[in-house]
């Protein structure tokens, strides 16, 4: 997990109990989108009032070798309050209306159309469901030249090494699915897709 995700379980619960609407909202049937090795949703299904988490990760991997071991440790006997599921929050399969909440640590901006994945997310959420979203936005202010520059970047050969990847790969952070957003272009998304922005943290 520390490998995966650069946090801990102590990190993930700390950060999601700074805001008490976030922690509130967190109950009920909920879907952990690019959930990774599990961390987020076994630190959320800790809560009493989560009934059950669908953690949707894309990754093979992630899914089949990592995650039931990072849910038996942080969850013991109730591990089976979180869902495994190898899919992508592009194409949520769950029925309309279905969930109270969802919730994307670090992921949406790996969406390769992201107002499309919006309105998917809105779809299978409640009326009154909440989608709460970790992610990094850059100023309003920063030049277009300088977000192209960051996109592309290309990774050090100790970085495709670590990844099990072919050394003599470029590979940029665009290519690896890495985009980067202003404030007002998330704020462009959410309003395209249909949802109100009920409150923004930095």
């Amino acid at each position: 997990a520390k490998q995966y995700t650069q946090i801990l379980p102590k990190d993930i619960y700390f950060f999601l109990k700074i805001n008490k609407k976030i922690w509130n909202n967190l109950k009920g049937l909920g879907a952990d989108l690019g959930g990774g090795v599990g961390l987020v949703s076994s630190v959320i299904a800790k809560k009493k009032e989560l009934k059950k988490i669908y953690c949707i990760e894309i990754s093979k991997n992630a899914v089949i070798k990592c995650q039931l071991n990072v849910k038996r440790k942080i969850l013991n006997k109730q591990k089976d309050k979180v869902i495994s599921v190898i899919g992508s929050f592009d194409n949520i399969e769950l029925n309309k209306s279905s969930l109270d909440f969802c919730i994307a640590w670090d992921a949406m901006h790996h969406s390769s159309n992201i107002v499309k994945t919006l309105k998917g997310v809105k779809k299978v959420l409640k009326k009154n469901g909440k989608f709460i979203i970790i992610d990094r936005a850059h100023n309003n202010s920063t030049p277009d030249k300088e977000i192209k520059r960051m996109e592309n970047v290309v990774y050090p050969k100790e970085f495709l090494k670590s990844n099990s990847l072919p050394l003599n790969r470029i590979l940029t952070r665009k290519m690896n699915g890495e985009r980067e957003y202003k404030f007002r272009d998330w704020e462009k998304f959410f309003k395209k897709s249909g949802f109100k922005i009920d409150e923004t943290m930095i």
